[in-house]
């Protein structure tokens, strides 16, 4: 991860980057949201557009920026980009 930027697979692998983890606060947080991962994306219509604003919401929260904030303004986005989907 330290090279790469990516987080493990499984939740077990991140047992040897203690150390790295607690250096990096934020990789950490990222790594508690997998306990929420169920392996499966919805199937509905309109999911691919929210998807690409997940994704942008989770790079910038990596980056730096405020997590909660980002992630509020992400739910409102997809919640519009779901309700338009034809």
């Amino acid at each position: 991860m330290s090279n790469t930027g990516y987080l493990p697979i499984r939740r077990s692998s991140a047992q040897g980057m203690q150390e790295y983890l607690r250096k990096n606060p934020t990789y950490a947080r990222a790594l508690e949201f997998m306990t929420y991962d169920s392996g499966m994306e919805p199937l509905v219509v309109g999911y691919e557009d929210c998807r690409t604003t997940i994704y942008n919401m989770l790079r910038t929260a990596l980056g730096g920026a405020d997590a909660q904030a980002e992630f509020n303004e992400a739910v409102k986005t997809c919640n519009g980009q779901l309700q338009s989907a034809p």
